[in-house]
């Protein structure tokens, strides 16, 4: 015959001993921890009535932990380079809209709020971006200018051939 196994208790210690409700015992997480009278049905972290800020908590030490892992990945990159904050404000976004099952009129208006600064870091960056970029025109232009300047300064063809080659690749550029 089998043995039939008995579930884990409880186990709190109480006045009569330790308490003999199944571990879990009408609670969410039935067969372990606390029964609902010593202490399995109370909410932890921000859902406990007794949060406050959770700086010290571990689940703002997690989160702290894996931004800081995050940013780690960003620093290997330009800091000028504004693309990746963009997809960091995008990731915490996305995160936090994950993280809500019905949404509040304040946290609308912070996804409102939140959005608004992700659009403008997208405007910054395309701003960045034309206000430093040359257009092939404007490098043709340059080139042609170039060309002139060494033919009037180096006399032989040769020599200014063999220059504006060099100058040329060594900037990545076809000087025809």
């Amino acid at each position: 015959m089998q043995e039939a196994i008995e579930p884990a208790t409880c186990g709190a210690h109480t006045q009569n001993g330790p308490c003999r409700n199944v571990a879990g015992f009408r609670t969410p997480h039935y067969g372990q921890g606390r029964c609902y009278l010593h202490g399995g049905m109370t909410p932890r972290g921000p859902d406990s009535p007794h949060f406050r800020h959770g700086r010290r908590s571990r689940y703002a030490i997690a989160l702290r932990e894996s931004l800081r892992d995050k940013l780690d990945t960003l620093a290997e990159h330009d800091p000028f380079d504004v693309i990746d904050e963009l997809q960091l404000q995008r990731a915490l976004l996305l995160d936090f809209v994950d993280g809500k099952d019905g949404l509040t009129a304040a946290d609308r208006e912070l996804l409102m709020r939140w959005a608004e600064q992700i659009s403008k870091t997208a405007e910054r960056m395309t701003r960045m971006r034309n206000e430093t970029a040359m257009t092939a025109a404007e490098l043709k232009l340059i080139a042609a200018r170039l060309a002139d300047v060494v033919a009037r300064h180096i006399a032989d063809p040769e020599q200014q051939a063999a220059f504006l080659a060099d100058l040329f690749a060594s900037i990545g550029v076809d000087g025809r």
